[in-house]
């Protein structure tokens, strides 16, 4: 095994004395900072050496990642290729340089490790297979269904451009006793693998740290102010903590957004919605197309037609009044649309609490507030809600285990959220009301979940498919042929399932609107 480099106190890449200690505490006050800091906010603590001293401070990560065990101090000085190496062993690098040389340090290490990515997916690479299609290529008695697994996993390791190693934890499921040539779908193959990619490069990239001092400040040379970032995504400061650069890059980047917003044109007058950290932003909005063109349920629309007290009408009872309810709301993007097509009350519910907060935002910012209430539950609101013509889901299209709670959005794992509205549809349906599922077919794609298996839930959930919308996706990646996941999302398509209590099934399912 290669030894860890190992850099002397005043050798280039370590920074100097007088710089770290200008912008350091002492070593006794820090640490005090550093133990109440963890003591009031519940995050782990980081450890490392600097001037001699023990040093320790707050580690934050939105993954769950665990504070890095070996740490050392470095600035500019140290050349990218040491700090790549560096990086591969495990040993996390705390910047005492100038900010913008830490992006760019950073910028560097990730042509690297895209480098290392791409040589591995090359024929005859680290990453591929030796086999070259020749007969037996799944080893001297390997049975034909494995081989071809095996061959499978190899060729979807070399289109996803995935490191070797993760090529040969394919290979190596491929041949494990009890697998079959159908459990290794190329497309899922290559669907793990491209995750696998990902998290290999997010976690090397993460081991370049910069401290955060106390006030979210970040006390480098030519450190832009990023207080306010930092305050809307974890709250008022509670003194010094460390994080990685790329999480706090997109903690700025986010703040960004959120600032600019997003015009939905569904809403018209140029309307804008509003992301906060940590919560999806419709920037691919297309399903909202959907929604804003899906027929409303016939009671909902002669509820909403039936003549009130100032037309000569009686008022409707209010166990009978028309409402809608946003399962799962988000941004409240999909309840601000409901209101806006005449839903007099929607109740949006959400479990996340940055979700929660973000759509109480934009409601009120969209002049909202009498119509939309949001509200926390898990799915459904409580029963003294009642029942409602139209209940509208859209769940993370996904069925994977996601690796951080920022992946929750788009990752669902075993389908529990698909599944539980589903399950708990029709007792919350009013008379003739309609649920509506919005989902893309991608997951059938990557052979992650079926369509019978999809048709099989809302049968057994006591439901009918009255009905299908479909759109084809707009997004740039569906015209990347470099995506390793190309093929799937070239076929892809997003439905609205028109959804009513009943078993009366005309077909196995409707033909899309």
């Amino acid at each position: 095994m290669t030894a860890s480099p190992q850099i002397p106190a005043d050798a280039p890449g370590t920074a100097p004395a007088t710089a770290a200690a200008d912008t350091l505490m002492t070593a006794a006050t820090a640490d005090a900072s550093a133990d109440a800091a963890a003591a009031t906010s519940g995050l782990p603590l980081l450890h490392w050496v600097e001037l001699d001293q023990a040093r320790s401070a707050p580690w934050r990560s939105e993954a769950g990642v665990p504070p890095p065990k070996r740490v050392q101090v470095a600035d500019e000085r140290l050349p990218p290729e040491v700090a790549y190496k560096l990086i591969c062993e495990g040993t996390a690098l705390l910047w005492r340089g100038d900010y913008h040389r830490a992006k760019d340090l950073l910028q560097a290490l990730a042509v690297r490790v895209d480098g290392k990515k791409a040589a591995a997916g090359k024929p005859g690479g680290p990453g591929a297979g030796k086999s070259g299609g020749k007969p037996g290529a799944g080893g001297k008695g390997a049975p034909a269904g494995k081989a071809k697994a095996q061959a499978a996993a190899q060729g979807a390791s070399a289109k996803a451009n995935v490191p070797a190693s993760a090529a040969a934890a394919a290979s190596a499921a491929a041949s494990a006793p009890g697998a079959s040539g159908a459990a290794l779908n190329p497309a899922t193959q290559a669907f793990h693998l491209e995750r696998q990619a990902r998290g290999r490069r997010a976690r090397l990239l993460n081991m370049l740290l910069l401290p955060v001092d106390t006030g979210h400040r970040i006390d480098l040379r030519r450190a832009p102010d990023v207080s306010e970032a930092c305050e809307e995504a974890w709250g008022p400061s509670t003194g010094p903590c460390v994080v990685s650069l790329r999480e706090l890059l997109g903690l700025i980047g986010a703040h960004e957004w959120r600032k600019a917003g997003i015009e939905v044109t569904q809403l018209g007058n140029g309307a804008r919605i509003h992301a906060h950290y940590g919560v999806f932003s419709p920037v691919r909005n297309e399903y909202l197309s959907l929604i804003a063109k899906a027929p409303l349920p016939k009671p909902l629309l002669a509820k909403l037609q039936h003549p009130g007290p100032e037309e000569g009408g009686e008022p409707l009872p209010a166990d009978q009044a028309p409402r809608a309810f946003d399962i799962g709301t988000g941004t409240g993007v999909i309840a601000a649309l409901l209101a806006h097509r005449g839903v007099p009350r929607v109740v949006a519910t959400d479990l996340n609490e940055r979700a929660l907060a973000c759509a109480r935002e934009n409601v009120e910012r969209l002049g909202g507030t009498e119509a939309i209430h949001v509200v926390k539950a898990d799915l459904f609101p409580a029963a003294e809600e009642g029942l409602a013509d139209l209940i509208v889901c859209n769940p993370p299209w996904v069925p994977a285990r996601p690796s951080s709670a920022l992946e929750l959005a788009v990752y669902d794992p075993d389908s529990a959220m698909l599944r539980g509205f589903l399950a708990g549809l029709a007792a919350r349906l009013a008379p003739g009301g309609q649920g509506w599922l919005i989902l893309s077919d991608l997951a059938e794609h990557l052979g992650l979940r079926s369509r019978d298996e999809l048709l099989a839930w809302i049968r057994d959930a006591g439901l009918r498919v009255a009905g299908r919308l479909d759109i084809r996706p707009r997004h740039p990646r569906v015209n990347d042929q470099a995506d390793p996941l190309h093929a799937a999302r070239a076929a892809e398509v997003t439905s609205l399932w028109q959804l009513e209590a009943g078993l009366v099934w005309e077909g196995a399912e409707p033909k899309a609107g």
